[in-house]
């Protein structure tokens, strides 16, 4: 019962991210199901980990930060906490900080695309070349034809201004999966 629950509300908070429904759809939906499964289990990591997105939707920001704090406090390993906590304070203006709760998470779940997407994407943000190559790569070198690792290598040319090295990459991300409308949109945009 609780793991579908958990599940129904990562759908919404996923739903959201992609832009499907908007954002207080999502928080209106999941916070009343958080609500009951942290009244039910109040140290469930999972669902604190939930609350902090559902609260980073509501642009709460101080109080996803305790959710994620609450999250990792119960659960001090927990990457999927470590990963969000860490894009929140990358968000926030705290690349440092975001930086070494990424790479927990990264060395917990080091073979996790997506975990490393977050540190690939926040090097290209920063227009750290060396660390975006490095990280963007790793994408690659963890799942061959994978095109995340060109959509990252994007970005960076992207804010770097280097706009036919950016479509270059994003070509590459196409090429690769050419049923992703969110890169072909990327690129016409």
């Amino acid at each position: 019962y609780l793991p579908t629950r958990l599940a129904l509300v990562r759908t919404w908070i996923d739903l959201a991210g992609t832009g499907a429904i908007p954002a207080p759809e999502a928080v209106k939906n999941a916070s009343p199901v958080l609500e009951e499964i942290l009244r039910a289990e109040p140290g469930n990591s999972a669902a604190l980990i939930s609350r902090g997105q559902v609260q980073s939707l509501n642009e709460d920001r101080k109080a996803a930060r305790r959710s994620f704090e609450q999250a990792l406090a119960a659960n001090p390993r927990d990457a999927a906490g470590l990963k969000e906590y860490g894009s929140l304070l990358f968000n926030t203006g705290n690349t440092e900080e975001a930086v070494n709760y990424l790479r927990q998470a990264v060395s917990i779940e080091p073979y996790d695309p997506l975990m490393q997407w977050e540190l690939c994407v926040l090097h290209a943000f920063t227009v750290d070349v060396a660390g975006a190559s490095r990280e963007c790569k790793r994408i690659g070198d963890i799942q061959p034809g994978n095109p995340m690792q060109f959509y990252g290598q994007g970005y960076l040319y992207l804010f770097k201004g280097e706009l036919a090295k950016f479509i270059q990459e994003y070509s590459k991300a196409i090429e690769l999966d050419p049923g992703d409308h969110e890169l072909k949109t990327g690129i016409a945009s």
